[in-house]
């Protein structure tokens, strides 16, 4: 049975395909990224002075605090998740809209440049998704 992956747009669509079908026939090398837990006792030489994205830091730190649940260090495993700003099963989002509700709960707003945001889709692509249908729709009535 095949399977269906995404094919991520790195440039022009004829290098992407170019690259697509150079992959299928192994003409060229890929990189692929896996995350993995490994055993306690395992060394692996990672320089800690080496940044690396905010979402991979927060990727660790999801894991970390499960780990130390398991372990149950819940003090620490709360600590880690508030530092992240992660939502796990000892931590969660406290969504408050207005000056007001903040002062009412006694809480200070996170600075918007800490807080992870989700790209939510553009509204144009909800238009012409819907000006698409509203084509077919004309399309099938000219068919009748």
């Amino acid at each position: 049975m095949a399977t269906v992956h995404s094919v991520p747009r790195l440039g022009e669509f004829r290098k992407d395909l170019h690259g697509l079908l150079a992959g299928w026939n192994q003409q060229t090398k890929r990189m692929v990224c896996v995350r993995e837990s490994l055993a306690a006792d395992t060394v692996v030489d990672l320089n800690p002075a080496r940044e690396t994205s905010l979402h991979l830091a927060r990727l660790w730190a999801r894991d970390e605090v499960l780990r130390l649940l398991a372990a149950r260090q819940i003090e620490a495993a709360v600590q880690l998740a508030a530092q992240y700003q992660i939502v796990t099963l000892v931590s969660g989002a406290v969504v408050l809209e207005t000056k007001e509700q903040y002062q009412q709960t006694g809480l200070e707003p996170a600075d918007p440049a800490t807080v992870p945001a989700i790209p939510e889709p553009a509204s144009r692509w909800f238009w012409l998704a819907g000006l698409v249908l509203l084509w077919l729709a004309g399309l099938g009535r000219k068919a009748r």
